[in-house]
């Protein structure tokens, strides 16, 4: 009688872990460009192009026949390996492509300016304040010209020194236009994204995912984050499947169920390796909640 018991509270639990939710382990085949995306080029360099294919479960492929291209060619040249040469002043559009399991041919693509003249414009800037503060500020603006636009890219450093006395605020700046001879402009990536359930369980938050500032990738779980405490052995993944760990990297197991909190991953993971957050029920093998990162 006690087993018959159990065996009915565990196919309750079973049961409530589903809810509506209907698995299917199935996704279209997938080719990524995961190397930064570049923001613009100078004339002369070089730059390593990767992509990853993954199948129709979510997995990686392993060393897949990727075939480059590039139009127009005279603007850059690319081998078979995806290594690039800026050649002349254009718009280049990199395309690499792949013939699935399935026979069909699947491909992804990155467009970008590759310009003549990159002008780095440097600022010193000293402000003194009544507070007895001198602040000291280096920055150096990137201004690739694009002929009908232009884009900026601006790092700036701060230094700060006590003195002895102060009676009014004074600003002074000082330009220095250089060109820079080493120049391929690639843009930070962070994605932003609400958790949701898929389940009759709560689970819900918003989050951010990229890198810190001391260049680690981590997923930061907002402070509106809620999730059921009832839920049996909560754990989270990163996946190329929606709907299943299979393939997938093991974050961690749910320890958090409400605020803010965050998990640093390592550094063999690259940003664009995994195109959804997954919440598993462990035990009962179910899908709880997941987020489409890109």
């Amino acid at each position: 009688m006690y087993k018959k018991t159990l065996l009915f509270f565990s196919f309750l639990l079973y049961l409530s872990c589903i809810g509506t939710d209907v698995t299917d382990d199935y996704v279209d085949p997938t080719l990524r460009i995961t190397s930064p995306q570049i923001i613009s080029i100078k004339v002369g360099q070089k730059f390593q192009f990767t992509a990853k294919y993954f199948d129709t479960s979510g997995t990686q492929i392993e060393n897949p026949n990727l075939i480059w291209t590039v139009s127009p060619p005279d603007a850059l040249t690319i081998d078979d390996s995806g290594f690039a040469t800026a050649t002349s002043d254009g718009v280049a559009t990199i395309q690499v492509s792949v013939v699935t399991a399935l026979g069909s041919t699947i491909s992804a693509e990155t467009s970008f300016p590759v310009r003549e003249v990159v002008t780095v414009i440097t600022e010193t800037a000293t402000m003194t304040v009544d507070s007895g503060t001198t602040t000291t500020s280096d920055i150096n603006t990137s201004t690739i010209d694009s002929g009908t636009t232009t884009s900026t890219l601006t790092d700036a450093s701060t230094t700060t020194t006590t003195v002895s006395d102060t009676s009014s605020t004074t600003t002074d700046t000082d330009s220095t236009p250089t060109v820079d001879d080493d120049v391929v402009v690639t843009s930070p990536q962070s994605y932003q994204g609400t958790i949701r359930t898929t389940s009759s369980y709560e689970l819900t938050g918003s989050y951010e995912y990229g890198l810190n500032d001391a260049g680690q990738l981590v997923l930061d779980i907002g402070d509106d984050y809620v999730a059921s405490t009832a839920i049996p052995r909560l754990f989270v993944y990163l996946s190329n499947n929606p709907n299943s760990p299979s393939g997938a990297y093991e974050i961690a197991e749910v320890t958090v169920f409400s605020g803010a909190h965050s998990y640093v991953l390592p550094s063999s993971i690259d940003i664009s390796d995994y195109k959804y957050i997954l919440y598993w029920c462990k035990p009962f093998i179910v899908k709880v909640g997941d987020s489409t990162i890109f």
